[in-house]
């Protein structure tokens, strides 16, 4: 990207997901583009046309005004100003996005930087899960080694006496870190001295030259893996058995949530001991992933490994703050025009994150919200829903712009019983439409809140007003087999015969037990759920008027 940038012109560029599979042997989810730049004397003000996201290889034969809908004009000027370090190429869908990212970025300086007048957060990566490896200990090797399990968790070994009144079955060892890590010694400055780590090893391994050393008396605490870590909850998953690809784990209910990690580490031992609570993110994640950013709080007893990076700032309450930013949908829509499988620490640091007020208005009641999130499994849907409100409002969205971001996130409440009609329209490899029913209550919800918040009347036909807002989530026409009126931008939800905003979120949650913000484990609605949804499309079929002013 920089020597195109710094050594031509790009005159268009135009990329595709492979959805249609235009390269049968490619998986579906792969990216490629149709590039042209000319080797010329480069103008950092120097628009060139790009469109992104594309399915149809047809869109490069179309016309200039069949176009239109998709084109979004960028320059290096847009780029370096968005990605200075990095020259990332958002990859927007439209003007209208572009328009809305574009205002938040000049008004809102990138994380990364620090500023004197606010509130500052700092990163680190704690553990490395290849080069590291070497600390870590599963719990049988604790068992083997005396070690006492305590509620949290987090393991205790025996003192030193304990194993020397042992010496039939244990040997006290001492080896250099390169050693331990497998790896020749480093080649150093004369004179230079190699950390050297002591402890306790079963018998036979004491010749070993990378044994497992133990260390008495000590405190194993939990490593921290990225499927542990999930929007506002530090224990999501809870280690099974295997390892590798092969590792087996299961979803912890709210209930039952504790750390129930597969490694342990000394903590003597640790790079960075862990020392205070803080605010972690998943790193490994995708743009198309039912949600990308997911951010937790989590505690001094554990140390993460590289796929989950920390951040904590001097003012207490800073990385909540930051927590609440990344979980928002706001924060998250702007982040998925930038990554591919990974967040990495440099693309979180040029995020726009507003800093609020820790102590007063949206940035207090931010932590509050946020911390009640990590807390409670009630009211979960109500909360959070409440803080994406506030974070559009802090970020000034408009309502149209919040309902079109809103679209954004195609694989929410998959788990969830539909309104009648309501679906996703999506597309078979032939470009034909195919209905999927399917729930909006998290899109629904939150553009309610979000109303409530601005103290405005919701709308009482929400396709028309995200018509207005630029969207069409009608569908009707093209479910009845008319072509769509912008071949390249077709609808890809529908709504059923209820459109007001109020009725919709008050079926959805009273009438079919639909739950916002639940993430999606079935991909399907439950038995019950099932029922529900067809009990009220019976009803509504019967009494559609009574139903829909209830």
């Amino acid at each position: 990207r920089r020597m195109i940038l710094e050594n031509a012109r790009i005159q268009h560029l135009y990329s595709y997901e492979n959805r249609r599979l235009i390269f049968p042997a490619v998986d579906s989810r792969f990216k490629f583009c149709a590039l042209v730049v000319t080797k010329t004397e480069p103008d950092e003000d120097a628009e060139f046309p790009a469109a992104f996201m594309l399915h149809d290889p047809g869109f490069l034969d179309a016309s200039l005004a069949q176009q239109t809908s998709r084109i979004v004009t960028l320059s290096p000027r847009l780029i370096r100003e968005q990605s200075p370090t990095h020259l990332s190429f958002f990859e927007f869908r439209n003007e209208q996005e572009k328009t809305v990212v574009q205002r938040i970025y000049e008004q809102f300086p990138p994380l990364g930087r620090e500023l004197d007048d606010t509130w500052n957060v700092s990163f680190t990566q704690e553990q490395n899960m290849t080069t590291d490896s070497w600390l870590f200990r599963e719990r049988d090797r604790l068992r083997q080694f005396g070690g006492t399990q305590h509620a949290g968790e987090y393991w205790t070994l025996p003192d030193k006496d304990w194993f020397e009144g042992q010496p039939e079955k244990f040997a006290w060892v001492s080896r250099t870190e390169s050693e331990l890590r497998g790896k020749p010694k480093p080649k150093g400055k004369k004179g230079a001295s190699e950390q050297t780590f002591e402890g306790f090893v079963l018998k036979d391994e004491e010749d070993e030259r990378s044994p497992q050393i133990m260390v008495s008396g000590s405190k194993y605490v939990p490593l921290y893996e990225g499927r542990m870590v999930h929007q506002f909850d530090h224990a999501a998953k809870a280690y099974v058995g295997g390892s590798g690809r092969r590792a087996e784990w299961r979803d912890l209910e709210w209930d039952e949530k504790e750390i129930v990690p597969h490694y342990f580490l000394p903590l003597p031992w640790l790079p960075l001991e862990p020392r205070r609570t803080r605010g972690a993110y998943c790193r490994i994640t995708g743009q198309t992933n039912e949600r990308s950013l997911q951010a937790a709080i989590i505690g001094t007893d554990a140390s993460p490994g590289d796929p989950v990076p920390t951040f904590w700032g001097e003012e207490a309450a800073a990385h909540v703050v930051v927590v609440a930013l990344m979980n928002s949908l706001s924060m998250d829509w702007v982040v998925r025009f930038q990554i591919a499988m990974h967040i990495d620490l440099f693309m979180i640091k040029i995020q726009p994150f507003a800093r609020p007020a820790l102590d007063e208005g949206i940035g207090a009641e931010l932590v509050s919200l946020c911390r009640k999130l990590h807390d409670c499994g009630d009211e979960r849907a109500s909360l959070r829903s409440r803080l994406d409100a506030l974070v559009c409002q802090l970020y000034g969205l408009e309502a149209k712009e919040v309902a079109m971001l809103l679209t954004g996130f195609p694989l929410l409440d998959r788990d969830q019983p539909w309104l009648p009609g309501d679906g996703f329209i999506a597309s078979d490899k032939k470009g034909k439409p195919k209905f999927k029913p399917r729930s909006f209550v998290t899109r629904d919800k939150v553009l309610l809140e979000y109303f409530r918040l601005l103290g405005e009347t919701p709308p009482d036909d929400i396709v028309a007003f995200f018509a207005e807002a630029g969207v069409d989530i009608d569908g009707g026409k093209v479910l009845g087999g008319e072509p769509p009126a912008d071949p390249f931008n077709p609808p890809i939800c529908a709504t059923g015969p209820i459109r007001n905003l109020e009725e919709r979120v008050r079926l959805a949650e009273q009438e079919l037990g639909a739950v916002a913000y639940v993430p999606t484990v079935r991909q399907k609605p439950t038995e019950e759920g099932l029922a529900r949804s067809k009990a009220l499309a019976e009803r509504f079929a019967r009494e559609p008027v009574e139903v829909a002013n209830a």
